[in-house]
């Protein structure tokens, strides 16, 4: 009976000892893989950045509660970032921007994305310095059925009366949107149908726009960026008159008329026609 008991206890022992050899072999190989991954790591150089911790929309106040700090890598990292509080509010006075575009949870917060500090956004912002805002009436047909939005480049068309003859001439050309209806913000424009679109220009421009909506009907064609402007000296007009082509100019017939009252008498003639 002894010897039965002593057999398993050794047995039990030499159990014990295989177990424990295996679970040391399984740490060691972990922790020389684990050694291994570190010794190959690629290090990844950093800076703090400021990203915004909720999602701002268009002209809503950028506030210290709104962003915080984290780790960004600098081969990434992109142009105009903030990386501390004072350098994002350098008045303590001032201590908020204005969201200009609309910015996502854990998006950096980049200077072409916010105001000035203590300053908000609207149409005011989006004037080129020494430029005037002017509001156009259009309709879907004026105002290019909706394919307009903040930021775009359009030329202005007039048409109305002039000496008795119906004409279409270009007025300004090239002039940039920076608002359509009460909408300034392009990220937030969707293709509807405008009635109203303000754009900007000279004093003179206005003018010439204010005096045009007055005394005809203006309308918008769409240019692309890359379109090269028109001379100013160039005229752009078409009459109604010129809508005829030559096929119409060339069935025109030529008359005289002589006499008076029931003497009167009326003669086709060659082409040209006298003056």
């Amino acid at each position: 009976m002894r010897a039965v008991f002593g057999l398993v206890l050794v047995a039990g022992v030499g159990l014990a000892g295989l177990a424990v050899f295996k679970v040391k072999e399984r740490v060691d190989a972990y922790q020389g893989a684990l050694a291994h991954a570190r010794s190959t790591q690629i290090n990844i150089q950093t800076t703090d950045i400021l990203v915004v911790t909720s999602r701002l929309s268009y002209g809503q106040k950028l506030t210290a509660e709104h962003v915080r700090l984290v780790k960004w890598p600098v081969d990434s990292l992109p142009e105009g970032t903030f990386s501390t509080l004072e350098t994002l509010f350098p008045d303590s006075s001032l201590a908020y921007r204005s969201v200009a575009r609309i910015m996502e949870v854990n998006e950096p917060v980049l200077n072409v994305k916010v105001s000035e500090p203590g300053k908000t956004v609207g149409i005011q912002s989006q004037i080129t310095p020494g430029l005037s805002a002017f509001t156009i009436r259009v309709d879907a047909v004026s105002g290019v059925s909706g394919f307009l939005h903040p930021g775009a480049l359009v030329d202005v068309y007039w048409t109305g009366e002039s000496e008795g003859e119906g004409v279409t001439q270009l007025i300004q050309n090239a002039v940039r949107i920076v608002a359509i209806d009460q909408q300034e913000n392009a990220e937030d424009f969707g293709a509807t149908i405008a009635r109203t679109i303000t754009v900007e220009g000279t004093r003179q421009q206005v003018t010439r726009l204010a005096q045009a909506q007055a005394s005809g009907r203006l309308t918008l064609s769409l240019l692309n960026e890359s379109d090269e402007l028109v001379d100013p000296s160039e005229v752009i007009l078409t009459r109604t008159g010129d809508l005829l082509g030559e096929r119409e100019q060339a069935e025109q017939k030529c008359y005289v008329t002589t006499g008076f009252g029931a003497n009167k008498v009326v003669t086709d003639i060659e082409r040209p026609c006298p003056d």
